[in-house]
């Protein structure tokens, strides 16, 4: 059984001898490691040095072509921090149902510092999936459901949508969407509602966009599947890839979900997935909520991962104090936890050798490398592309409620 605090660490180069693996100018000739393995003498030269108090003495490098300068820390995943924590712990506590103040206590740090190493453990948790759905080997049903929690406020429920896979419960993608409030509410509760409203409403038709955007996330999955993982982007758009695939290139993609109205209104509603039906690339097959949540249900592997994350996440605990106030830090927690679900646990309790990645015909050695690296080194978007629901919580641009309209990026994550 894969432990997340006892992973093989990554083996590090003395100062002296580290060389950077690339330039970090996105437009500069040696950005790719490509050119660095062609390149017949080094493109860089040492500039120096400095000290620092976390991490003692570090190198400085400079590229012959560009000009740009970088340093050992460039390259780590502490890059611009002041203080080192344990990474692997932090991602134990908080699959183990700690909230982030329990963390700050456990590591004798601020809240604010506990979300921001959070926020950096995300993003190469998001660079390392999208490797993963460029490998998946299983051309398999794919589940979709709303999870639905709320954030900042009752006021302002959402809906998770997730997309898993029924044969290897592997968990694809997943989607916020903020709804409006709904239900038995009283007077004075539908007068606050409208008050918030006022100054923050969410979209009428966000199930329905949420749906869309994972049926375009299972097809792009889907076509990965029989191109292979070196003949295209995970962050390709999906449509276009589609459309112009015939339903011999690629197998029939089963959609499974329940009976909301939202989703077949989806699928219905749009020319580009009626057409995608006619030509029985799609096929959409429902079934009712009020089932038997048994493993023979085909929602089973849904049902289950939302009784893990009522379990797992703290801010997902049925009548529980703590829930999320921001909602990208909201679904960069969602982030890790697919990380933990898809890496970490086991498939079954019984069968704990066994992990969701293999049974999806991911290479687990691959993996493996993968997740050593990824407490240590740091993520660049433009090296790692993100699939695209991702890429918008790596840059902050999920809307909060009442929030503010611009969140704080650092440069650093843009690179």
């Amino acid at each position: 059984m894969r432990s997340i605090t006892h992973g093989a660490p990554v083996q590090q180069d003395p100062p002296h001898t580290f060389e950077p693996p690339f330039c970090l100018n996105p437009k500069c000739h040696f950005h790719s490691e490509h050119t660095v393995a062609q390149a017949a003498s080094p493109w860089f030269y040492r500039h120096g040095t400095y000290d620092t108090e976390s991490f003692g003495e570090v190198p400085r490098f400079r590229c012959r072509h560009c000009g740009r300068g970088c340093s050992r820390q460039s390259f780590r995943l502490d890059y611009y921090a002041k203080r080192v924590l344990d990474y692997r712990e932090l991602l134990r506590q908080l699959v183990s149902c700690g909230s982030t103040r329990d963390m700050s206590r456990a590591f004798c740090a601020t809240t604010s510092t506990v979300a921001n190493r959070i926020e950096r453990l995300a993003r190469g948790a998001a660079a390392l999936h999208a490797g993963v759905l460029q490998r998946v080997g299983v051309a398999e049903a794919m589940v979709i459901d709303g999870f639905q929690n709320f954030a900042v406020s009752k006021y302002f429920p959402n809906n998770i949508n997730v997309l898993i896979g029924q044969h290897s419960g592997l968990l694809y993608d997943c989607d916020y969407r903020t709804i409006r409030r709904s239900g038995r509410m009283s007077e004075r509760q539908k007068q606050r509602r409208g008050q918030l409203e006022e100054h923050f409403l969410a979209p009428s038709k966000a199930l329905v966009e949420g749906f869309r955007t994972l049926v375009d996330s299972a097809l792009r999955v889907r076509s990965h599947v029989h191109r292979g993982p070196d003949e295209g982007s995970a962050a390709e758009p999906a449509r276009s890839s589609a459309v112009e695939q015939s339903s011999e290139a690629i197998s029939t993609l089963r959609l499974l979900s329940d009976e909301k109205s939202e989703y077949k209104w989806a699928l219905a509603g749009d020319p580009h997935y009626r057409q995608l039906a006619e030509a029985h690339i799609i096929t959409h097959e429902c079934t009712l909520s009020t089932e038997a949540r048994t493993a023979e249900n085909p929602l089973f592997v849904v049902n289950y991962f939302d009784r893990q994350l009522r379990k797992d996440l703290k801010e997902c605990v049925r009548h529980t104090v703590c829930f999320g106030r921001n909602v990208s830090n909201v679904m960069q927690r969602m982030l890790l936890y697919r990380l933990y679900h898809n890496h970490y646990k086991a498939y079954r309790h019984r069968r704990k050798t066994e992990r969701h990645e293999s049974r999806a015909g991911i290479d687990e050695g691959w993996i493996e490398r993968q997740l050593a690296r990824l407490y240590e080194s740091r993520p660049f978007l433009s090296r790692t592309p993100p699939i695209e629901t991702d890429r918008l919580v790596w840059l902050r641009q999920i809307v909060t409620p009442l929030g503010k309209e611009h969140e704080y990026l650092p440069k650093f994550a843009l690179a």
